[in-house]
């Protein structure tokens, strides 16, 4: 569950006991915040269907900024594993073309 959560008013609230907790005055960024892992290469590969910079899907790349830290966090650990299938699948090709 994530800790700091926007009132309606914008601000960073801590959640405690399923209540948010704000400063009145509180306008600072959230230091939990979770950036995007987009590298500036937009290619969506038809093949796998996942981006060839940050591999997430078109609808992850969409719907990213409307995410939870949590949320983003998920996306985050698939991107790792999807990294790591398409790094042992180009050596394998890699290999085959070198035989």
């Amino acid at each position: 569950m994530d800790l700091f959560r926007l009132d309606p008013w914008g601000r960073n609230c801590f959640v405690w006991r399923a209540r948010l907790i704000c400063h009145p005055l509180a306008k600072i960024k959230n230091p939990m915040a979770v950036k995007s892992p987009c590298t500036g290469v937009c290619v969506l590969d038809a093949k796998s269907g996942f981006c060839s910079g940050c591999f997430r899907t078109g609808d992850e790349i969409g719907s990213w900024t409307g995410l939870s830290d949590g949320g983003k966090k998920r996306i985050l650990a698939q991107i790792g594993k999807r990294r790591a299938v398409a790094k042992t699948q180009s050596r394998e090709t890699t290999k085959s073309h070198a035989v």
